[in-house]
Protein backbone atom coordinates (compact mmCIF):
# COMPACT_ATOMS: atom_id res chain seq x y z
CA UNK A 1 0.00 0.00 0.00
CA UNK A 2 1.95 3.06 -0.95
CA UNK A 3 0.43 6.72 -0.89
CA UNK A 4 1.64 10.41 0.39
CA UNK A 5 1.88 10.69 4.62
CA UNK A 6 -1.84 10.78 5.89
CA UNK A 7 -4.07 9.29 3.07
CA UNK A 8 -5.24 6.22 5.50
CA UNK A 9 -2.50 3.29 4.30
CA UNK A 10 -2.49 1.91 7.81
CA UNK A 11 -6.50 1.88 8.15
CA UNK A 12 -6.83 0.70 4.84
CA UNK A 13 -4.37 -2.40 5.66
CA UNK A 14 -6.94 -2.97 9.22
CA UNK A 15 -9.86 -2.82 7.02
CA UNK A 16 -8.25 -5.73 4.48
CA UNK A 17 -7.71 -7.82 7.42
CA UNK A 18 -11.01 -6.93 9.34
CA UNK A 19 -12.99 -7.81 5.73
CA UNK A 20 -11.34 -11.13 5.16
CA UNK A 21 -11.31 -14.79 7.19
CA UNK A 22 -8.36 -13.52 8.76
CA UNK A 23 -10.24 -11.57 10.63
CA UNK A 24 -10.77 -13.31 13.91
CA UNK A 25 -6.34 -14.25 14.01
CA UNK A 26 -4.05 -11.40 15.58
CA UNK A 27 -3.24 -8.10 13.45
CA UNK A 28 0.05 -6.04 14.16
CA UNK A 29 1.50 -3.02 13.03
CA UNK A 30 5.46 -2.70 12.93
CA UNK A 31 6.86 0.93 12.55
CA UNK A 32 9.65 0.05 10.68
CA UNK A 33 11.02 3.68 10.67
CA UNK A 34 11.11 4.09 14.46
CA UNK A 35 12.78 0.38 15.51
CA UNK A 36 16.43 -0.27 15.66
CA UNK A 37 17.22 -3.41 13.41
CA UNK A 38 18.28 -5.95 15.66
CA UNK A 39 15.30 -5.30 18.11
CA UNK A 40 13.03 -5.40 14.79
CA UNK A 41 14.54 -8.31 13.63
CA UNK A 42 14.36 -10.62 16.96
CA UNK A 43 10.89 -8.95 17.06
CA UNK A 44 9.55 -10.81 13.79
CA UNK A 45 11.41 -14.29 13.99
CA UNK A 46 11.97 -14.30 17.35
CA UNK A 47 14.75 -15.73 18.86
CA UNK A 48 16.05 -18.61 21.29
CA UNK A 49 18.20 -17.52 24.66
CA UNK A 50 19.20 -20.39 26.78
CA UNK A 51 17.29 -23.17 25.24
CA UNK A 52 14.06 -21.18 25.91
CA UNK A 53 12.37 -19.64 22.54
CA UNK A 54 10.71 -16.02 22.60
CA UNK A 55 8.12 -15.95 19.93
CA UNK A 56 8.43 -12.88 17.17
CA UNK A 57 5.42 -11.54 15.44
CA UNK A 58 5.63 -14.18 12.62
CA UNK A 59 4.48 -16.75 15.05
CA UNK A 60 2.13 -15.19 17.13
CA UNK A 61 0.34 -13.27 14.17
CA UNK A 62 0.12 -16.99 12.22
CA UNK A 63 -2.37 -16.94 10.14
CA UNK A 64 -3.33 -13.36 10.70
CA UNK A 65 -2.30 -10.01 9.54
CA UNK A 66 0.78 -8.27 10.05
CA UNK A 67 1.66 -4.86 8.72
CA UNK A 68 4.97 -3.57 8.50
CA UNK A 69 4.23 0.28 7.62
CA UNK A 70 7.06 2.32 6.25
CA UNK A 71 8.99 -0.93 4.83
CA UNK A 72 11.05 0.93 3.12
CA UNK A 73 13.00 2.14 6.06
CA UNK A 74 14.09 -1.31 6.05
CA UNK A 75 17.75 -2.23 5.90
CA UNK A 76 19.05 -4.39 2.68
CA UNK A 77 19.67 -7.27 5.19
CA UNK A 78 16.37 -7.35 6.35
CA UNK A 79 14.58 -6.98 2.79
CA UNK A 80 16.71 -10.06 1.84
CA UNK A 81 14.67 -12.01 4.55
CA UNK A 82 11.61 -10.27 4.01
CA UNK A 83 11.88 -11.07 0.85
CA UNK A 84 13.09 -14.89 1.50
CA UNK A 85 10.04 -15.28 3.64
CA UNK A 86 7.75 -14.29 1.53
CA UNK A 87 8.85 -16.45 -0.93
CA UNK A 88 9.52 -19.94 1.34
CA UNK A 89 7.12 -19.12 3.80
CA UNK A 90 10.00 -20.44 6.26
CA UNK A 91 12.12 -18.03 8.90
CA UNK A 92 14.92 -19.22 11.57
CA UNK A 93 14.81 -17.58 14.98
CA UNK A 94 17.79 -15.87 15.86
CA UNK A 95 19.47 -18.27 17.86
CA UNK A 96 18.53 -21.38 16.56
CA UNK A 97 19.57 -23.87 14.23
CA UNK A 98 16.28 -24.99 13.01
CA UNK A 99 13.34 -23.55 10.67
CA UNK A 100 10.18 -21.82 11.29
CA UNK A 101 6.80 -21.50 9.45
CA UNK A 102 4.35 -19.11 9.88
CA UNK A 103 1.23 -18.45 7.45
CA UNK A 104 0.87 -14.95 8.35
CA UNK A 105 -0.18 -12.76 5.52
CA UNK A 106 2.26 -9.58 5.24
CA UNK A 107 0.61 -6.12 4.57
CA UNK A 108 3.55 -3.30 3.38
CA UNK A 109 3.10 0.29 3.30
CA UNK A 110 5.77 2.84 1.88
CA UNK A 111 5.64 6.63 1.00
CA UNK A 112 6.01 6.49 -2.34
CA UNK A 113 5.44 3.71 -5.39
CA UNK A 114 7.01 0.43 -5.52
CA UNK A 115 8.86 1.80 -8.75
CA UNK A 116 9.61 4.86 -7.02
CA UNK A 117 11.29 3.20 -4.44
CA UNK A 118 13.35 0.93 -6.15
CA UNK A 119 14.99 3.40 -8.64
CA UNK A 120 15.97 5.53 -5.59
CA UNK A 121 17.41 2.19 -4.32
CA UNK A 122 15.23 1.87 -1.28
CA UNK A 123 13.69 -1.48 -2.45
CA UNK A 124 16.18 -4.41 -3.25
CA UNK A 125 15.12 -6.17 -6.61
CA UNK A 126 13.92 -9.40 -4.79
CA UNK A 127 11.58 -8.05 -2.80
CA UNK A 128 10.50 -5.51 -5.20
CA UNK A 129 9.29 -8.75 -7.27
CA UNK A 130 7.27 -10.07 -4.26
CA UNK A 131 5.69 -6.62 -3.60
CA UNK A 132 4.75 -5.73 -7.28
CA UNK A 133 2.11 -8.56 -7.44
CA UNK A 134 -0.89 -6.85 -4.99
CA UNK A 135 0.10 -3.11 -5.40
CA UNK A 136 -2.46 -0.78 -3.96
CA UNK A 137 -2.26 3.23 -4.49
CA UNK A 138 -3.92 5.60 -2.48
CA UNK A 139 -4.75 8.33 -4.35
CA UNK A 140 -4.29 12.09 -1.74
CA UNK A 141 -7.18 13.83 -0.73
CA UNK A 142 -7.18 16.55 -3.42
CA UNK A 143 -7.90 14.09 -5.92
CA UNK A 144 -10.65 12.56 -3.95
CA UNK A 145 -13.02 15.51 -2.98
CA UNK A 146 -16.22 13.59 -4.23
CA UNK A 147 -15.24 11.33 -1.55
CA UNK A 148 -15.43 14.80 0.98
CA UNK A 149 -19.03 14.89 2.14
CA UNK A 150 -19.06 11.18 3.45
CA UNK A 151 -15.42 11.34 4.95
CA UNK A 152 -16.25 14.62 6.81
CA UNK A 153 -19.72 12.70 8.04
CA UNK A 154 -17.37 9.47 9.24
CA UNK A 155 -14.75 11.62 10.99
CA UNK A 156 -17.58 13.23 12.65
CA UNK A 157 -19.22 10.44 13.76
CA UNK A 158 -16.15 9.09 14.99
CA UNK A 159 -15.54 12.03 17.88
CA UNK A 160 -19.05 12.62 18.95
CA UNK A 161 -22.54 10.56 19.57
CA UNK A 162 -23.92 14.06 17.98
CA UNK A 163 -22.17 15.01 15.11
CA UNK A 164 -22.52 18.35 14.10
CA UNK A 165 -23.90 19.02 10.35
CA UNK A 166 -22.01 20.83 7.66
CA UNK A 167 -23.45 24.27 6.37
CA UNK A 168 -23.64 24.44 1.94
CA UNK A 169 -20.51 27.77 2.39
CA UNK A 170 -18.11 25.46 4.44
CA UNK A 171 -18.13 22.27 2.65
CA UNK A 172 -17.50 24.40 -0.12
CA UNK A 173 -14.62 25.98 1.65
CA UNK A 174 -13.39 22.31 2.80
CA UNK A 175 -13.56 21.44 -0.84
CA UNK A 176 -11.35 24.25 -2.55
CA UNK A 177 -8.56 23.52 0.41
CA UNK A 178 -5.71 21.44 -1.21
CA UNK A 179 -5.12 19.12 1.93
CA UNK A 180 -1.39 18.86 1.62
CA UNK A 181 -2.24 16.71 5.22
CA UNK A 182 -4.56 14.48 3.50
CA UNK A 183 -6.94 12.94 5.82
CA UNK A 184 -4.94 13.71 9.02
CA UNK A 185 -5.24 17.36 8.38
CA UNK A 186 -9.02 16.74 7.78
CA UNK A 187 -9.44 15.03 10.78
CA UNK A 188 -7.67 18.00 13.13
CA UNK A 189 -9.83 20.44 10.66
CA UNK A 190 -13.04 18.85 11.31
CA UNK A 191 -11.90 18.54 15.37
CA UNK A 192 -11.33 22.20 15.55
CA UNK A 193 -14.34 23.30 13.73
CA UNK A 194 -16.77 20.89 15.94
CA UNK A 195 -14.95 22.65 19.20
CA UNK A 196 -16.65 26.24 18.10
CA UNK A 197 -19.72 25.58 16.21
CA UNK A 198 -22.59 26.93 17.40
CA UNK A 199 -26.20 25.24 17.46
CA UNK A 200 -25.16 21.89 15.91
CA UNK A 201 -23.63 23.40 12.70
CA UNK A 202 -20.21 24.03 10.93
CA UNK A 203 -20.21 27.35 9.10
CA UNK A 204 -17.60 28.69 7.08
CA UNK A 205 -16.14 30.76 9.46
CA UNK A 206 -15.79 27.54 11.78
CA UNK A 207 -13.52 26.04 9.31
CA UNK A 208 -10.01 27.03 9.93
CA UNK A 209 -6.39 25.80 8.56
CA UNK A 210 -3.12 24.43 10.17
CA UNK A 211 -0.77 25.75 7.67
CA UNK A 212 2.14 23.93 9.21
CA UNK A 213 0.78 20.77 7.26
CA UNK A 214 1.17 22.94 3.95
CA UNK A 215 4.75 23.68 5.41
CA UNK A 216 5.43 20.06 6.43
CA UNK A 217 4.10 18.82 2.70
CA UNK A 218 6.58 21.11 1.31
CA UNK A 219 9.38 20.36 3.22
CA UNK A 220 8.40 16.57 2.73
CA UNK A 221 7.93 16.75 -1.63
CA UNK A 222 10.52 15.74 -3.84
CA UNK A 223 13.71 17.43 -3.84
CA UNK A 224 12.45 20.02 -6.85
CA UNK A 225 16.17 21.99 -8.30
CA UNK A 226 15.04 25.31 -10.59
CA UNK A 227 16.16 28.58 -8.41
CA UNK A 228 17.96 26.34 -5.65
CA UNK A 229 21.73 26.78 -5.41
CA UNK A 230 24.04 23.88 -5.86
CA UNK A 231 24.64 24.41 -1.78
CA UNK A 232 20.77 24.34 -0.93
CA UNK A 233 20.45 21.42 -3.23
CA UNK A 234 23.50 19.58 -1.15
CA UNK A 235 22.11 20.29 1.86
CA UNK A 236 18.67 19.32 1.18
CA UNK A 237 19.59 16.00 -0.59
CA UNK A 238 21.54 14.96 2.51
CA UNK A 239 19.77 15.79 5.21
CA UNK A 240 16.88 13.46 3.71
CA UNK A 241 19.10 10.70 3.23
CA UNK A 242 20.07 11.03 6.84
CA UNK A 243 16.32 11.01 7.58
CA UNK A 244 15.88 8.28 5.77
CA UNK A 245 18.65 6.41 7.96
CA UNK A 246 17.46 7.69 10.87
CA UNK A 247 21.36 9.53 11.66
CA UNK A 248 23.53 6.43 10.54
CA UNK A 249 26.29 8.24 8.71
CA UNK A 250 27.97 5.20 7.44
CA UNK A 251 24.47 3.71 5.95
CA UNK A 252 23.56 7.59 4.43
CA UNK A 253 27.18 7.62 2.89
CA UNK A 254 27.03 4.19 1.27
CA UNK A 255 23.49 5.50 -0.65
CA UNK A 256 24.96 8.32 -1.75
CA UNK A 257 28.22 7.17 -2.43
CA UNK A 258 31.23 9.13 -0.40
CA UNK A 259 32.67 8.71 1.94
CA UNK A 260 31.64 8.78 6.08
CA UNK A 261 34.20 11.78 6.63
CA UNK A 262 32.44 13.99 3.37
CA UNK A 263 29.27 13.16 5.47
CA UNK A 264 30.52 14.22 8.79
CA UNK A 265 32.19 17.79 7.41
CA UNK A 266 28.88 18.38 5.58
CA UNK A 267 26.93 18.17 8.21
CA UNK A 268 29.27 20.70 10.47
CA UNK A 269 29.31 22.92 7.67
CA UNK A 270 25.42 22.77 6.94
CA UNK A 271 25.02 23.02 10.86
CA UNK A 272 22.62 19.77 10.46
CA UNK A 273 20.92 18.21 13.61
CA UNK A 274 22.59 14.60 13.22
Amino acid sequence: ISGEQGTGKTTVAQLIHQAGPRADHPYFVVPCHSIPDVILDAGLVGKVVSGVEYHGRLSICNRGTILLDNVDYLSLKLQEKLAEFLKTRTYRPVGSSTDRTSEVRIIVSMRSSVDESYRAGFVIPSLMAQLLSQPLMIPPLAKRLDDLPQLCCDFLTRMTERPPTISDEAMDKLKKHPWPGNLQELEAVLGQAMRVAQGGVIHDGDVKFDYAFTRKRRDTMTLGLAGRTAEEVECRLISETLEYCRGNRAKAARLLGVSEKTIYNKIKKYGLPW
